[in-house]
């Protein structure tokens, strides 16, 4: 199995176990080895440099040129099958040397029908005929030509460089001629316009003359009525720059009096504004310093709660561990609960809430020991300290009874006397 890629290559297979031959561009193919024919062909672009030396043109002029030409094996399907019977076996040296020859021909014999100048001036058509005229001969052979480009051209006789002087001296010799023609024509058209000059200062001279006449009576004409008109302004312009002056001095009194007055409405405004500003300031920062302490008291009084909380739910927690364990001694507390109730039952209310008072300064200190750390404690308030001192003092009383399920001030009261309760109990204990 063979195949062909990027360069497309023909195969051609042939022998005794196919019938004729089979022609693959760019494919794959199979091959019996010993009794198949495999033979290739490039069809890849081919570059040569064909060359003619010492050739005579149409005017007997010796030249030789030196040219770049691009080819490649016929790809059409028609003329496949001649390019294979032309050009099969042979290297591509072979074909490049063949095809040279060939063209060597044409170009000798398309050289012969051109002039040396064509063939400076007009290389492309050169190409072009070259083309033209090799192109069915090589085809034939099945190669085709993709371009063809001169590069060089040499004049053996120095033809193009007599040429080129003769074309010199012909341009010099015009040049020379234009040059006398042109100095003879501006020599006659300086004359004229030098006649046509003179014409023109005589009649602007007589016109000068006329115009300085008319000129000399005007101005004496305007010069009398100029000192009139002179006199008569200064005389008003007196009068009017009297009023002018009376009439400015009483704006710019006008003007300073206004200016006063704004420079006092100016100022009684800057003194509003700073009293504004002040009281503003004052003001704000004082609201602000009160928002913030609001704020961290009553940050402080969350996270008290919240620590509250805490801490029972983990006493809550730690008894609900503790379950299986005080059922076991369960007994063993019930008993000690009854001789407890028996002697709390014997002591007597009063003395219960004696136990209580006593173990208050322990609670309030358990209370305010946050407290401790903090450094300094600053009161915001609205000129209404007192208060704010009472209602913090009033509200003591209420966490006390929400933390220790007791009535201080029922408490207080039984133990000084002061209600009913006790003194029906004073006379239960008599």
């Amino acid at each position: 199995m063979k195949s062909e890629v990027d360069l497309i290559v023909n195969l051609i297979l042939g022998g005794l176990c196919l019938s004729g031959r089979k022609i693959l561009v760019g494919k794959m193919g199979w091959a019996w080895w010993v009794v198949s024919d495999v033979s290739r062909l490039s069809l890849e672009i081919m570059t040569t440099r064909p060359s003619c030396n010492d050739v005579e043109t149409l005017e007997g002029v010796r030249v030789s040129i030196s040219s770049v030409c691009q080819i490649r094996v016929i790809n059409n399907k028609e003329l496949l099958d001649l390019a294979l019977e032309q050009l099969l076996g042979k290297t591509k040296n072979e074909i490049i040397e063949m095809f040279e020859k060939t063209l060597d021909g044409h170009l000798r014999s398309i050289l012969g029908t051109m002039k040396v100048e064509e063939l400076y001036r007009d290389r492309e058509e050169f190409s072009k005929r070259v083309r033209e005229v090799a192109a069915p001969d090589v085809a034939r052979m099945g190669i085709e030509i993709l371009s063809f480009t001169i590069i060089d051209l040499i004049d053996h006789d120095e033809y193009l460089v007599s040429l080129g002087r003769t074309n010199v001296a012909m341009v010099k010799q015009i040049a020379d001629i234009g040059v006398t023609e042109a100095d003879k024509d501006s020599k006659i058209k300086i004359a004229q316009l030098e006649k046509y000059e003179n014409e023109i200062i005589c009649v602007s001279d007589t016109k000068k003359k006329e115009y300085k006449s008319a000129f000399d009576e005007i101005s004496a004409n305007l010069n009398v009525d100029i000192k009139k008109y002179e006199a008569e302004a200064k005389l008003a312009g007196t009068i009017e720059s009297t009023k002018q002056y009376q009439l400015i001095k009483e704006e710019e009194m006008k003007a300073e009096l206004l200016k006063n007055q704004k420079k006092t409405e100016i100022e009684n405004i800057e003194i509003e504004r700073v009293k504004l500003s002040l009281e503003s300031t004052i003001n704000k920062k004082t609201e602000i310093e009160a928002e913030v302490m609001n704020l961290i008291a009553e940050n402080d009084k969350e996270c008290y709660l919240f620590k509250t909380k805490g801490e029972i739910e983990s006493v809550r927690l730690k008894g609900l561990a503790n379950a299986d364990a005080l059922k076991i001694i369960g007994t063993a507390e019930a008993e000690a609960m009854q001789i407890k109730a028996v002697a709390f039952n014997q002591y007597g209310k009063m003395a219960i809430y004696d136990m209580i008072l006593k173990k208050l300064p322990l609670i309030m200190y358990n209370i305010t020991k946050p407290l401790t750390r903090t450094k300094d404690i600053i009161m915001l308030n609205d000129n209404k300290l007192s208060s704010q001192v009472t209602s913090l003092i009033s509200g003591i009383q209420p966490s006390i009874d929400s933390l220790t399920g007791i009535d201080l001030s029922r408490v207080i009261k039984k133990l000084t006397g002061t209600s009913e309760e006790n003194s029906k109990y004073e006379k239960i204990s008599n």
